[in-house]
């Protein structure tokens, strides 16, 4: 029974010392992550770029707080989800692509109620390529 405790101690523990990181991200170290996922998802390999993207994901999923979303803007998850569901497409993945699409579109419909897939894309296509044009971190070499 005292290991069972214990480890029930353990958990607890553990459970508020990751509740309590997730809180403590720092808007520049959110936006280096964006950059990165970026980078990747726009130079490398699908595979990289999955990877890259399902890290953020996780990280803007662990803390939507109002402080943190002001700084970084709010629509990083629903713009990270769609990258994710533009690159399981390209992948063939059209499962995985169906529900990081579904994701992006549910999450932007908060504020912007008549978006659909299609606009998703159209604005990830325009930001993208914008930022490529514009942006020295993302070029590729």
């Amino acid at each position: 029974m005292k290991y069972i405790n214990t480890l029930f101690s353990a958990l607890i523990l553990s459970t508020i010392s990751t509740s309590s990181l997730a809180n403590q991200l720092t808007p520049e170290f959110v936006l280096n992550e964006i950059d990165v996922a970026q980078k990747h998802y726009m130079c490398d390999s699908p595979e990289a770029a999955k990877s890259a993207l399902q890290t953020l994901a996780r990280l803007l999923e662990s803390d939507q707080s109002l402080a943190l979303l002001d700084k970084i803007g709010p629509d990083n998850l629903a713009f990270t989800y769609a990258r994710l569901g533009l690159v399981y497409e390209n992948s063939g993945d059209n499962l995985k692509a169906s529900d990081y699409k579904a994701k992006a579109v549910s999450l932007m419909q908060r504020h912007l109620s008549e978006v659909d897939w299609e606009g998703m894309k159209q604005l990830i296509q325009f930001f993208d390529s914008n930022l490529k044009k514009r942006d020295d971190s993302v070029k590729c070499s």
